[in-house]
């Protein structure tokens, strides 16, 4: 055989005897490993470009510019950039040394992957640093930044309060430790820093309160202790009223005008002050009387109005239980136009907008209903309501805690707050207000599901279950529960009974997308019996797994090795862990199982090539030599079987089966010493093996022995 030439060269020449050769890929492909001086795992790879990417189809397309960028395109989703960048090189080389023109660059690389985005906790330990070198404007700007990626981020809120308190700015101070204190009730440090801004803004009741709670969480705190005292002293020291006094002056003065007045006089006078101090009286009592007489038409007339509008009222309510809603608005409205101050008809003709979905006029309801009446937890409620469709999240919370204040048995409003709480992922606020609304009705069944999912979130298991347990008995047609109960069953590896509740919530609810949990369920549950060896089990359940998710590399593998123990070959076994090679192109073991299916199928080159490959990814591992070497013996390659087993011994210096196997192969090219030698070894490592010692005995009976 002629000396092999480089790659470059004899794809030029190939192409040059026969241009058609790239519509053919496994020709190509061939014809280049015979002629050129390449490895396995470039054979590999040139394969890939010419079969599986078909790159050449694309070149006798298109001009060799537009191909390159569709090729590279192509190549780079199926192997490696670098690689990627050699074919094309190649290709696009060898077709322009035809055109006699010179070969245009190789794409340009991808751009690099952007740096990983910063985390809330990145930019609080930002902040911590900037502190420690009294950079404070940066620290505030990081601590800002934690706080905008994270609302609950209770380090932030402290630290920035502390850099708030140290500029003098208590207000916000204040809020931010407010903020730490809802999340984490025994902060101490939260309390103390609190109470010392209420002590510098004199608001020293507020100081006390958080003082007394600060040192209850560490009585220890000395120096805190010795302020408390101080502000205690100031709470209980009286104040000295301020009187006027007069002065020496002012007396002598008053003396001396009494003085002067001449006595003749002072009858007239008083008879003067006297006359005057009863027009005075009278005056007085005129004006007391005719405000008195203001004020009682004003309200005869606002109680006459009331009772006059609340006949339209109630008649907008009869027509509103009819829902003769058009008839009802209009007495509504007369309602208001009669008594405009009329907070229930604001809130029911606020309740008419929002069920027909006017929602900017129903917010303006229930807050003209709030503005008349102050405490009208309905309104809040159906306020809050609207805000939370809007995504004001902290609006509505506002307008819930308000409703709940004013009518503490008020379960929808806990319910709702507690589902804001749940979504803000204040898990403890959230489950608080979830009992508190089952308390209150117990067949309340959204508050047992979202209770439910929060304890699956919280990975509370066995309580999720109860709960949506509970929500199925109470409603044996909640498509959501029984998919969430599905999950709590999947977690706990109780696979059938997730299908078959996945089952019911399809069948209420066709438009719940539950793929992925069917491909979770049907995963596992095949992996489960596959370790119990009921193949047939495991191969529907993969199956099925595959059918919800056909981007699972895993269950093409495992179903892979279900049809290699089942001597599945050709099809089977071979396409599945082809396709999880597409998957996953850098599966080591992948590329393993599927050279011992190649083996089996007497495909011998193939089975070297996987072996190569798998070397390739990792060299470490003994499996891609030790099964390569196996194949070397099967091919009659047996100096190259040795030289890999020579590999696998190295890195494994126990290896009886690869003592073994390169016992085989000095036996097939005579070199019976040797044969003699791995053999014995090969026994000695694992004494109870009969195929080792029949081969030991085979070479003895060679030698003579």
């Amino acid at each position: 055989m002629a000396d092999k030439i480089p790659v470059q060269d004899a794809l030029t020449e190939l192409l040059k005897e026969n241009k058609n050769l790239l519509k053919n890929g496994q020709a190509l492909t061939d014809a280049l490993f015979e002629r050129a001086d390449m490895s396995f795992v470039d054979r590999k790879i040139y394969e890939k470009a010419f079969v599986d990417a078909n790159i050449g189809e694309i070149f006798l397309i298109e001009t060799i510019e537009t191909a390159n960028e569709q090729a590279f395109s192509k190549l780079n989703r199926i192997m490696q950039e670098g690689r990627a960048l050699d074919v094309l090189e190649t290709l696009t080389n060898a077709l322009n040394s035809l055109k006699k023109v010179e070969p245009p660059p190789p794409p340009p690389p991808p751009p690099p992957p952007p740096p990983p985005k910063k985390t809330a906790d990145d930019y609080y330990n930002d902040g911590v640093k900037a502190m420690g070198e009294e950079k404070f404007s940066e620290a505030m700007a990081a601590f800002n930044k934690a706080i905008e990626m994270s609302l609950t981020h209770e380090k932030a809120y402290g630290m920035r309060g502390t850099l708030h308190n140290k500029n003098g700015e208590f207000d916000e101070a204040i809020s931010d430790f407010s903020k730490v204190i809802s999340y984490n009730s025994n902060n101490s440090s939260a309390y103390r820093n609190r109470g010392m801004c209420y002590y510098a803004l004199k608001n020293y009741k507020a100081a006390l309160t958080d003082f007394e709670k600060a040192l209850e969480l560490n009585p220890d705190d000395k120096e805190l202790a010795e302020t408390k005292q101080k502000v205690l002293d100031i709470i209980d020291k009286p104040e000295t009223p301020k009187t006027p006094e007069k002065t020496e002056t002012q007396q002598t003065s008053s003396a001396e005008d009494t003085s002067k007045q001449p006595d003749d006089t002072s009858d007239e006078i008083k008879k003067i002050n006297e006359e005057t101090a009863d027009v005075r009286k009278k005056v007085i009592w005129s004006i007391v009387a005719v405000v008195t007489i203001i004020i009682l038409i004003f309200y005869v007339t606002d109680v006459r109005n009331r009772e006059k509008a609340t006949v339209y009222y109630n008649q907008g309510i009869a027509y509103s239980q009819n829902k003769q809603y058009d008839k009802a608005l209009r007495e509504f409205n007369e309602t208001i136009r009669i008594y405009p101050k009329y907070a229930e008809a604001y809130y029911n003709r606020g309740l008419i907008y929002f069920n027909d979905n006017k929602l900017d006029n129903a917010l303006s309801d229930f807050s003209k209903a709030i503005e008349y009446k102050s405490d009208y937890a309905d309104a809040y409620y159906q306020r809050g309501l609207i805000y939370c469709g809007n995504k004001k999240f902290d609006d509505a919370l506002s307008d819930f805690d308000k409703a709940i204040a004013n009518k503490r048995d008020f379960a929808e409003a806990y319910y709702q707050r507690g589902v804001i709480y749940l979504d803000k992922d204040r898990k403890i606020l959230a489950e608080s207000d979830f009992d508190e609304v089952i308390k209150l009705k117990p067949e309340f069944t959204d508050a047992y599901y979202n209770r439910g999912k929060l304890y699956y979130k919280d990975k509370k298991y066995d309580k999720a279950l109860a709960d949506f347990d509970k929500v199925i008995k109470l409603n044996p047609k909640y498509a959501e529960a029984y998919a969430f109960r599905g999950r709590v069953f999947y977690e706990q590896k109780r696979y059938h009974e997730a299908l078959v509740d996945y089952d019911k919530a399809r069948g209420l609810d066709s438009n719940l997308n539950l793929k992925s949990d069917y491909a979770k369920a049907y995963y596992a549950r095949g992996i489960a019996y596959k370790e119990n060896k009921d193949f047939d089990k495991a191969i529907f359940d993969l199956s099925r797994a595959i059918e919800n998710d056909d981007q699972n590399s895993d269950a093409y593998y495992n179903r892979g090795l279900i049809y290699y123990e089942q001597k599945n070959y050709n099809y089977s076994a071979l396409d599945d862990f082809t396709r999880a090679l597409e998957l996953r192109p850098l599966h080591y073991d992948g590329y393993i199982k599927r050279a011992k299916v190649y083996n089996k199928l007497k495909r011998y080159d193939k089975a070297i090539d996987d072996c190569a490959y798998a070397i390739n990814l990792d060299s470490s591992k003994t499996d891609g030599y030790f099964y390569r070497g196996f194949n070397f013996i099967d091919k009659g390659a047996y100096d190259l079987a040795i030289n890999d087993y020579n590999e696998v011994l190295k890195i494994d210096p126990n290896n009886a089966a690869a003592y073994n196997n390169r016992g085989i192969a000095y036996d097939r090219i005579g070199d019976y010493n040797q044969s003699l030698a791995d053999h014995q070894k090969a026994v000695e490592l694992n004494p109870n093996s009969e195929l080792y010692k029949k081969n030991l005995q085979i070479t003895k009976n060679r030698l003579g022995l």
